[in-house]
């Protein structure tokens, strides 16, 4: 399923894209006529880089869901952890669950190359975030807001997903690893999002730990070996 959506949002992406580019090409003639001084509707409020400004906008977005969804190696190889890390934070901004939450990084400038699969890596981090924006829909009073952080650690690597958010219960999380257990209201969820995660820590043979709190927010911490990371 994952992969005939990946397809069908590149192939939507690619058609979008072409009538984007024909009405920049508007934009742009509009402009030269303006800045030739011969325009016939001079006076008149024209602002064709406003056009410009959003239809760039739009091709920036159809050219990262076309990256986002382009089919990649299921083989394990060195991955850029950070680099998955700020594709995956700049197209879920595009989401309207996250509206008003602010979105911030952290990530060590000497992170080392894990093995993985990348695809693998990018929705284990789509699904931590989507979740912690759920978490954040109810939250007033206080600021919404998402953290993920990388650092090295002794063999491996550290990420962190931390939320402000509305927190579990001691019950929510003990259940929070089930395949098909969510709190999300029907047809919202299939609650394996977390289980789907743990699945991929221990192919990679780390480690994940959550901690939360009712009313503060939840962290999740993976632990991703650099020499191992290839097993399963």
């Amino acid at each position: 399923k994952m992969a005939a959506i990946g397809s069908l949002a590149a192939a939507v992406a690619h058609e979008i894209n072409n009538p984007i580019q024909a009405i920049a090409g508007v934009a742009q003639s509009i402009r030269e006529v303006r800045n030739s001084h011969h325009c016939p509707n001079t006076g008149v409020v024209c602002r064709p880089e406003l056009i410009l400004e959003q239809a760039q906008r739009v091709s920036n977005i159809t050219r990262q869901i076309a990256d986002f969804s382009v089919p990649r190696s299921q083989e394990p190889t060195l991955t850029d952890v950070n680099g998955l890390v700020r594709s995956t934070c700049s197209l879920v901004a595009y989401d309207k669950r996250f509206r008003g939450v602010t979105v911030t990084t952290a990530l060590a400038p000497e992170l080392p190359a894990i093995r993985v699969v990348g695809d693998h890596v990018t929705q284990v981090l789509m699904n931590l975030l989507i979740n912690a924006a759920d978490a954040l829909e109810a939250v007033e009073g206080r600021e919404r807001a998402i953290l993920i952080s990388t650092t090295p650690i002794d063999g491996g690597i550290r990420i962190v997903v931390s939320d402000t958010g509305c927190g579990m219960d001691a019950e929510t999380l003990r259940r929070i690893g089930e395949p098909f257990f969510t709190t999300r209201r029907a047809r919202e969820g299939t609650g394996l999002g977390v289980s789907m995660v743990h699945a991929f820590v221990r192919r990679s043979a780390g480690a994940m730990r959550v901690t939360s709190q009712v009313g503060s927010g939840t962290q999740f911490e993976l632990l991703l070996p650099v020499a191992d990371a290839s097993r399963g």
